[in-house]
């Protein structure tokens, strides 16, 4: 099963808000990458702008695929949603966005880790780093959550 087989099932207010939170995500992480890469010791003031342009993005992202998600309705009770969540009868695309999310988590925690270690403390490009794996694990877990509200139980994996 596709995004595009997927879609159709996605309520109208959820997709009007999922799409801006991709959309202010990949902005978020871009403006993340962006000053971990261009910065050095110092940040400028134009980085530090970047930066906080990034942030807000990120978080309004956060916020918006969240609302998406609870938006989606649920129709299935919950006692087949565990089911369904416990088994392998989620899309491989699905479940994909589990893996991500736990993927880029693990970066974000390995950023944090490192830049608490340092001897001079967390730097601007570790902070930037652990931005841009924060931004993409939310995303990648929301993204998952408001999916798999969207499957049916009666539609077989392809």
């Amino acid at each position: 099963m596709t995004l595009g087989e997927l879609w159709p099932n996605m309520r109208l207010m959820s997709r009007c808000l999922a799409v801006p939170g991709w959309l202010l995500a990949i902005l978020g992480m871009g403006a993340a990458l962006f000053v971990a890469i261009t910065s050095g010791l110092k940040v400028s003031s134009t980085l530090q702008m970047i930066q906080v342009v990034g942030s807000t993005a990120a978080a309004l992202s956060i916020v918006l695929l969240a609302c998406a998600v609870f938006s989606q309705p649920l129709d299935k009770p919950r006692s087949a949603r565990w089911q369904l969540s416990l088994s392998n009868e989620l899309p491989v695309m699905v479940r994909s966005f589990y893996f991500g999310a736990l993927m880029m988590l693990a970066g974000a925690i390995a950023f944090s880790v490192i830049g608490l270690f340092l001897v001079g403390g967390p730097t601007s490009q570790t902070l930037a780093f652990s931005q841009v794996f924060l931004t993409g694990a939310c995303a990648s877990a929301l993204s998952y959550l408001l999916f798999s509200r969207a499957c049916s139980l009666d539609e077989p994996e392809a």
